[in-house]
């Protein structure tokens, strides 16, 4: 039965809302409302452009699959010894895949650990106890003349010592010291080359090491001058040794991952989607009604009129200042109901007003739900404490509510993005939201999620039923270091910055709004100004966008070659799976001097960005 069928069964047992009396302030606000709204602009209109990347409908190419026997790195865990050991196999294997690396696996408690002389080796394991005497001589011989990183928080108590030499260490403080603030030496996060990051609240530990003369520190716990990560090169090795446990949570410093690997591995280019995102969580929806004293005070403005009045322009200002695309995230009604007959929203015109805003300003509107609770099934475990639904039937009918409401709202608008509400989703959610609304393409959730936590944690990707992942990475008006060490390590693994915050954040103390308004745009401008300012080429984008630069970037294999003709030195880059344009990021030791068949952007001391205009691209050497 559909929610219409249930409404009109049930219409003689409910009240209207229209007309409840205690209704007839707020109405009379919101008339005068939506009358000052169409002054300003023709709320009722809108005009829908084309994606800025379109979607590509060729079939489904699975991810990046590098493990291969015959690989030139080597990654090591130990599946029995720590949990740790594993995580970090996954981690670093999914950056190998990510930007194109192929890798053997060791997992010594099985196999032999016996690296080929040519091997990078990534290592992620924290002790020698599963090493045979034989296995640790041949292993320490290796490192004489080995190429290595240690990713690892290394047991300095254990074998560790035996290597110290070779790692360029002198000695170790047995005493183990809290990360706070992290310095940042070079350029191994482009963006944030002498920054600090204050009170990051990592939770995280670290080895205070007297390091040799000849190490370069890249990262420095600044109150100890505790070094967390370093290079150690001699004649013979190359030894790089990552001093902290970063690698414990999940896509924290995947980026700055990735920069250590190609390091190692000298030149190498891999497809990336040079793509900017803002999402605003819950706009337009309905508003809260009445006055906000500190908001009152600042502004002589009820709420409404300050979101109206001064939050969205403001609002539109950072935007045309960063070259930002807004993407609304769109719902219906705070109500709680989970079971159906689902009451319409009432506040269709100023929520009508807003869209065509978002929609004439170049944005998107994904839908977000009927109400705000989660399309999880009863029983489904959650730190927000929703109840969950009683079946997928009910998910359903909420699903097409939204959509039939959204499109007596916007007619000739398609909604092709979703947001799951407080990022719970299921796989019960995901088979209604698909029955209701086929036109549903992208899901964006979260990118990074603490371990203990339930919530729909996706990467940049696509799935073979068609559905596009596209995470949010960061929040909140002011990221703050965490969020700001995420989103660099994110840009310069995928070329991604994906935000979102929330409008009612200016209303809550614990998000900001004891600050005041003013404080949290400006922390926001100054956040979106560090990322420009790093990554000046980045492409403002909405939700559905990004989903066909992630299709490409999937589907896209490069391979780089150096050579030369002639006196003229240059790096070879080939695309297969080539569409219209792709992105690449390349790193190399030379300096570039120009590029054929694309546009060049440099990031770091030997980082760049090609925009490539064909499948064959000529990067030359100074």
């Amino acid at each position: 039965m559909t929610n219409e069928q249930i409404l009109n069964k049930t219409a003689k047992k409910k009240k209207n809302i229209f007309f409840t009396p205690w209704l007839a302030i707020p109405l009379i606000l919101m008339v005068v409302l939506v009358f000052v709204a169409m002054l300003y602009s023709s709320g009722r209109s809108y005009r829908i452009k084309e994606q800025q990347v379109g979607m590509v409908d060729d079939g489904f190419v699975p991810e990046y699959d590098g493990l291969s026997e015959k690989a030139d790195i080597l990654v090591m865990y130990d599946s029995t010894r720590t949990e740790s050991s594993r995580r970090y196999y996954e981690s670093v294997t999914k950056v190998l895949n990510t930007i194109r690396l192929d890798y053997q696996a060791c997992d010594v408690s099985t196999d032999k650990p016996r690296p080929g002389k040519e091997q990078l080796v990534l290592f992620c394991v924290q002790d020698f106890d599963n090493f045979s005497a034989d296995d640790f001589d041949r292993f320490v011989k290796w490192m004489k003349t080995g190429n290595i990183v240690f990713f690892c928080t290394p047991d300095f108590t254990s074998g560790f010592s035996a290597i110290y030499p070779y790692m360029g260490i002198n000695y170790v403080d047995e005493k183990e010291i809290v990360i706070d603030d992290i310095y940042f030496n070079d350029d191994i996060l482009p963006g944030l080359k002498g920054e600090t990051l204050e009170n990051t609240n990592l939770l995280d530990v670290t080895s205070l090491c007297q390091l040799k003369k000849g190490c370069n520190v890249s990262m420095t716990e600044t109150g100890h001058n505790a070094p967390l990560l370093w290079d150690y090169k001699t004649d013979t090795s190359y030894v790089t040794v990552n001093n902290n446990s970063l690698l414990d949570s999940k896509n924290v410093i995947n980026g700055l991952l990735a920069h250590i690997i190609v390091k190692h591995v000298g030149t190498h280019a891999w497809p990336i989607l040079n793509s900017m995102m803002v999402f605003i969580d819950d706009f337009p929806a309905p508003q809260p009604e009445g006055f906000d004293e500190r908001l009152k005070e600042q502004f002589g403005y009820d709420t409404q009129s300050f979101f109206m009045n001064v939050w969205w322009p403001d609002m539109k200002a950072l935007a045309e200042k960063h070259g930002v695309k807004y993407n609304g995230v769109f719902i219906e009604t705070y109500n709680k109901n989970r079971i159906p007959p689902f009451e319409r929203g009432y506040a269709s015109v100023l929520i009508k007003y807003y869209a065509a805003e978002l929609l004439n300003s170049d944005g998107e509107i994904s839908l977000h739900g009927y109400n705000h609770e989660s399309l999880i099934p009863e029983g489904f475990p959650n730190k927000d404490g929703y109840h969950g639904w009683e079946s997928e039937e009910n998910m359903e009918i909420a699903c097409e509510t939204v959509r039939d409401y959204a499109k007596e709202l916007l007619p000739d608008y398609t909604f092709t993005s979703y947001v799951p509400p407080s990022n719970y989703f299921s796989e019960e959610g995901l088979k209604a939201l698909k029955q209701a609304c086929p036109d549903i393409k992208v899901i964006s959730s979260l990118y990074y999620t603490d371990e203990t936590d339930t919530a729909y944690q996706e990467e940049f990707s696509e799935t073979e039923d068609g559905i596009v992942n596209v995470p949010r990475i960061t929040s909140g008006f002011d990221m703050g270091p965490f969020d700001t060490l995420l989103a660099f390590s994110t840009l310069y693994e995928d070329g991604a910055f994906s935000h979102f915050i929330h409008p009612d954040d200016v209303l809550d103390d614990d998000r900001g709004a004891a600050a005041g308004w003013q404080a949290m745009s400006e922390a926001l401008d100054k956040s979106l100004t560090q990322v420009k300012n790093g990554y000046p080429m980045l492409r403002g984008m909405t939700a559905t966008s990004c989903g066909g630069a992630v299709q490409r970037t999937q589907r896209a294999k490069v391979t780089t070659e150096e050579k030369q003709d002639g006196d003229q030195k240059y790096i070879a880059v080939e695309i297969e799976n080539f569409y219209d344009e792709q992105w690449i990021a390349l790193y190399t030791e030379g300096e570039i001097d120009s590029v054929e068949g694309g546009e060049l952007y440099q990031t770091g001391d030997h980082d760049y960005w090609i925009c490539c205009k064909s499948s064959s691209v000529k990067a030359v050497l100074k």
